[in-house]
């Protein structure tokens, strides 16, 4: 399985799935990143970070930045947008639920009751503060992962709108300071439950989301003008961050020649506007090369998994230049996407196959709810590919939709479309092949009788020639087998033995080109007798049917060779009189 449960010295790239708080010694490549998203959310009360799906928003987040709020005097509170709305209960004291938790986790005291009806007021009363265990006081940075998820479960259900205004709403009124509707204009009790400070910002809110929905959440700006305001960008890495990936990480256990070459394997040239915005200040020329490198990090650190496995079963100390060889990138995948494919069953493998990825290469947008539909063998398996990264459910036109994760992942399915249409073609050709046996041993019973009784008469070549056309017809697939009978067609009606050689030509070469789609074998056995029976009926100038009778060797010897003829057949023996039986044949 490419992904580790646990980092440690000897396996620190965890391979599909995310990094995670505990990780964040092993997080490497995102250091100008982190100090920007860290400087945003000191200065700033909300702040946007989006990106493409796998460019790790989320392990950006917690290996990358959750580690250093603590030192600045923040701890952070994971929120996830469905979670909140789902379950239709109250998403405000969803969010103060996990606050509470969040606070535990990180051993950080509150000085006041979690009981509050919005979070402006438990965040803005006097009497509440948060404690760290050194003594100081710090804010929580709530951050809502995968923050689209409020559009999707509206698109799902309108139902869901009253619960999802509350949540904007009150993520509104944090971060634009603003006094909940219900408290402005009257008079409120003399407790300490209704004493705020108006001054205080001991919060932060982090909204992250991918980013073709950036235009969704900039149409909130009606109710939170701050959503224009501050906005980090996440980027694939480039080389030089990719380095970092595999030599911070990986430290002594890859040499630094491999750690290039993993990165340049794994990388692919920057475009020309990412190439014009390449500083080169102070840059290793050794290096250029590197930076002008786009990498996925995902791919990665699957890459990284996978060759520190392969080092750990050999027993190497190192990944060196020989490991990185072994495997490109999409073999790996390749790999992975057999043994994830296998483990989830069968049933499963035939819904990828035929329901994800068209038969030229393109990626299927599949309904979730059309999975409502399919075997429970089909969900359970969808839902242990979601689980290993091989696929993932995304929003799109309003609908929840079901793809393949990744392009590299296509190549293994593709050639699993093949072979299954390779054994459909042999379980179909079966059948025609019984036929096609029966008429092709007729037809040489037939030209047995002939050569061993010698009475060559006008009726009983007739008699061949149709038998065999007949065989030649009803063995071909379909809709070649129409070709085939205009073919032959072609051959009756050439005037010249120059003009027949050539429609004699073209029946061999059909045949031979349909010997790897089928696996009715005789049909270039039965073309090579068809020609030789036209020849011999309209052997006027032998010269002009030169190239077909070396085409008819061929043809016999790959028979012979096959076991599909012995070299006794009356089609092989006639070649005898006609330049010379093949080697195969002998």
């Amino acid at each position: 399985m490419l992904a580790a449960d646990v980092l440690s010295e000897q396996s620190p790239w965890p391979g599909m799935r995310p990094y995670r708080e505990t990780d964040s010694s092993f997080f490497f490549g995102r250091e100008s990143e982190i100090a920007d998203l860290l400087a945003r959310t000191n200065r700033s009360l909300l702040t946007l970070l989006y990106g493409r799906a796998g460019l790790g928003k989320t392990s950006l987040v917690r290996a990358g930045l959750a580690p250093r709020l603590m030192g600045r005097g923040f701890f952070p509170v994971y929120l996830r947008p469905r979670i909140l709305l789902d379950n239709g209960g109250d998403p405000v004291a969803g969010v103060i639920r996990a606050v509470e938790d969040a606070a535990k986790t990180h051993k950080v005291e509150a000085t006041g009751s979690f009981d509050a009806p919005s979070l402006w007021e438990l965040f803005h009363r006097e009497s509440f503060d948060f404690w760290d265990a050194n003594n100081r006081i710090v804010a929580p940075v709530l951050v809502f992962d995968q923050f689209e998820e409020v559009f999707q479960v509206l698109d799902e259900n309108g139902a869901a709108l009253p619960r999802i205004k509350v949540l904007l709403e009150s993520i509104a009124e944090l971060v634009e300071n603003r006094i909940p509707a219900r408290l402005a204009g009257v008079d409120l009790p003399n407790s300490d439950a209704f004493r705020f400070d108006m001054s205080t910002s001991d919060y932060r809110v982090i909204l992250s989301f991918r980013e073709d929905y950036l235009p969704h959440v900039r149409q909130l700006r009606a109710i939170l003008p701050s959503v224009i305001e501050n906005h980090l960008r996440l980027e694939p890495l480039d080389g030089q961050q990719g380095r970092d990936v595999v030599q911070g990480a990986g430290k002594t256990l890859v040499d630094s020649k491999a750690a290039e070459l993993l990165v340049s394997s794994v990388g692919h040239r920057a475009g020309l506007l990412q190439l014009l915005a390449v500083d080169r200040t102070g840059v290793d020329p050794a290096d250029s090369a590197l930076y002008e490198l786009v990498v996925e990090p995902a791919i990665l650190s699957v890459v990284c998994f996978y060759l520190n496995t392969e080092r750990q079963k050999r027993g190497q100390p190192t990944i060196d230049v020989s490991l990185v060889k072994l495997k490109k990138p999409e073999d790996i995948f390749s790999e992975y996407y057999r043994w994830a494919i296998a483990d989830a069953g069968k049933p499963v493998n035939q819904f990828v196959e035929a329901s994800l990825v068209t038969r030229d290469g393109q990626r299927v947008l599949y309904p979730v709810t059309s999975l409502d539909a399919q075997p429970a063998a089909v969900k359970d398996g969808v839902d242990k590919l979601v689980v290993r990264g091989v696929l993932r459910r995304e929003w799109f036109g309003g609908e929840e939709r079901l793809e393949v994760s990744h392009d590299l992942l296509l190549r293994p399915i593709m050639e699993a479309q093949r072979d299954a249409q390779r054994e459909r073609e042999y379980r179909r050709a079966r059948t025609r092949f019984a036929v096609a046996a029966a008429l092709f041993a007729f037809v040489l019973g037939v030209g047995w009788y002939v050569y061993t009784t010698n009475q060559r008469t006008q009726e009983e070549r007739n008699l061949r020639e149709a038998t065999t056309e007949a065989a030649l017809v009803a063995s071909m697939p379909s809709p070649s087998n129409s070709e085939m009978a205009r073919m032959i067609d072609g051959v009756r009606q050439a005037s010249t033995p120059s003009d027949r050689a050539k429609a004699l030509d073209a029946v061999l070469h059909l045949a031979v080109s349909l010997r790897d789609q089928t696996t009715t074998r005789a049909l270039p056995v039965l073309a090579a007798a068809y020609a030789q029976l036209e020849i011999d009926r309209h052997a006027n100038d032998p010269g002009a049917y030169k190239g077909v009778v070396d085409d008819m060797r061929g043809i016999m010897g790959d028979a012979c060779r096959r076991s599909l003829t012995l070299p006794d057949d009356p089609a092989v023996q006639w070649l005898k009189q006609h330049g010379g039986i093949p080697a195969e044949c002998s």
